[in-house]
């Protein structure tokens, strides 16, 4: 299942709402516009959201974390975000596989998302996934930046 062996053992599971401090700071080391404890734990807390952790055992710390929001039989991936010490160990991966199974269970057919052009370990993380590019959105990302960036929109039926 794993393209290589990580240096720690992962365990998934969902987040909780004592979880939304430390999905802050992972966030806010991963993104320009990062999104506040308060946020992560509405998020959590709600029915129209499903937030998946990637911890690391035995001590339980959070390594990464993926949340979608849920829109009928559609969901939005808004976010999947991996501490900076825990990348290339396959973690997002995993945290895709455990999202989409999830999204599966609630009876999600359709997930969308959007990502920056350049980032191109999230696309191509996406690509094995058999995520499309629906369109694209000119200079959507200008937080924090000179040259504004443009936003991939993808999608997949599961």
């Amino acid at each position: 299942m794993w393209p290589f062996k990580p240096k720690w053992n992962p365990v998934t599971g969902a987040l909780q709402t004592s979880h939304a401090a430390a999905c802050a700071a992972i966030h806010g080391k991963c993104f320009a516009h990062s999104w506040p404890a308060s946020e992560f734990e509405t998020m959590i807390a709600s029915e129209n959201y499903l937030g998946d952790g990637v911890f690391h055992e035995p001590d339980s710390r959070l390594l990464g974390f993926s949340i979608s929001r849920l829109i009928g039989d559609e969901a939005e991936l808004l976010t999947i975000a991996i501490d900076s010490k825990a990348r290339r160990q396959g973690l997002g991966r995993l945290l895709l596989e455990t999202q989409i199974l999830a999204l599966t269970r609630k009876g999600i057919r359709r997930v969308m998302l959007e990502v920056e052009d350049a980032n191109e370990a999230a696309l191509q993380l996406y690509r094995k996934f058999e995520f499309k590019q629906d369109s694209v959105r000119k200079g959507y990302y200008t937080q924090g930046r000179s040259v504004p960036a443009d936003a991939i929109l993808l999608s997949r039926q599961i």
